[in-house]
Parts: structure tokens; sequence; C-alpha cells
């Protein structure tokens, strides 16, 4: 979020603008630094600052040249390439983890190609193991599935998958974002944080890359069991 912080000279009376851009950490702590090389500020600082009756701040628009709707494989890609031709590039994502937390890759990291290939990956070693080795003379007995083990494995592989893009985020420059991204017109997108709070951001260029939901087809119906 982007803050404009206004002050008044008590002497001269002029009027100045500093930009002022909140950070926060993992642990959800926030932090104000000014635009202009500025270094961390303790949240106290800010509170006192603007309890002074010559200082108000108030809500700016952060610019980017790209902002990407949607953090999945064509989203976290496309977000990581405009970072790398040099372009300020922000990436926006709504999926959250089981803590409630946002977290990138969208359905296909998530809960839907890898989770679903770790699982056949599991179940197909069980099958090789309990019917398949006969052939090659390898016998086997006592052979079980053990559900939760492959569950754990599952989310293990997401958990390095979608901590592999926070990684490249940060390494080519790309601003992770958690929440709802809605295109406005003129070049804007409000972004609603997971929080539930409001932000509006500006980018020259917009790339949705969102997802897609499937349709019912009237001659075959989703009914959970054959589709």
């Amino acid at each position: 979020m982007l803050l404009v912080l206004h002050t008044t000279g008590a002497k001269s009376g002029k009027h100045r603008e500093t930009p002022l851009v909140t950070m926060t950490d993992r642990d959800g702590n926030y932090f104000i630094i000014a635009s202009a090389g500025g270094s961390p500020k303790h949240p106290a600082w800010y509170h006192n600052l603007i309890a002074h009756p010559d200082v108000s701040v108030e809500v700016g628009t952060e610019k980017y040249d790209v902002i990407v709707i949607g953090s999945g494989p064509a989203g976290y890609v496309s977000a990581i390439r405009a970072a790398q031709l040099g372009l300020k590039t922000a990436c926006i994502e709504k999926w959250k983890d089981a803590d409630g937390k946002g977290v990138n890759g969208g359905t296909c990291l998530n809960v839907g190609c890898i989770p679903s290939k770790t699982l056949l990956d599991s179940s197909f070693k069980y099958h090789e193991v309990k019917e398949d080795l006969g052939i090659h003379g390898i016998s086997t007995a006592g052979v079980k599935i053990d559900i939760a083990a492959m569950l754990q494995r599952k989310d293990k592989i997401i958990k390095q998958f979608t901590g592999g893009i926070v990684g490249l985020f940060k390494a080519n420059g790309v601003t992770g974002l958690y929440g709802t991204g809605k295109l406005l017109s003129g070049k804007k997108v409000e972004l609603t944080d997971n929080d539930g709070t409001v932000s509006v951001l500006e980018a020259n260029n917009v790339i949705l890359a969102s997802g897609s939901l499937p349709i019912a087809i009237p001659v075959a119906p989703v009914d959970g069991d054959l589709i």
C-alpha cells in the first residue's frame, strides 16, 4: 500500500508531501519506509507522527508496469518474465492454505495437477508392488496402503512447489500480493487483501491469468461418480 505523508512547516508554513510505503514481514508486522531512501520505521514512529496536528496521511495508488491476476502456471511465469525484462511487476493470488495464509500456485499446484499426480504416483507404486512384480519373479506379502502417509507426502510436495514460487518472485523482483484482484477502468486494479483491506493499484499492463471453471454439459452431467 502506498501512503502519502502531508506535513506543514511550523515556521515556513510550506506544505510537503512524502510518499511512504508500507511493508509487511512474514509475521504480519508492518513497517513504514520513506520512498526516498528512508530506513525502516517501527509502527510506533508512524502513530506518533500522525498524532501531530500538522500531519496527515492519505492513501495513494501504487503503480506498476505489469500486474498479473493469478499465480498459477500461466500467471507466475508471466510475472517472472515481465520482471526479468525490467518491468515493475506485481502478481495477485487469492488462494489460501489450510492455515488461511496466502499461497501461490493457484488450482494447479494446490488442489489440481500436482496433488493429483502425486497421489496417482503413490497409487501406481502400490499397484505395481502388489500386482505386477510376479512376472519378474518377485513375491510380496502383507503389502498395505497408508492413506495418511500418502496425503502427508502430497502436502509436503505442494509446500515445496508453492514455496518455490515465492523464492522465484523474490529472486526476480516480483511483488507477491495476496487477495482478490478486480479489473477496473483506467488501467486500475482493485485489490481486496485476505484481511478485507481494499486498495487500488495502477498498471500500464494487466495480465488476466485467473484460471477457469468447468461448465456442465447437459448430455453428461457431473454426478461425482462416473464424471
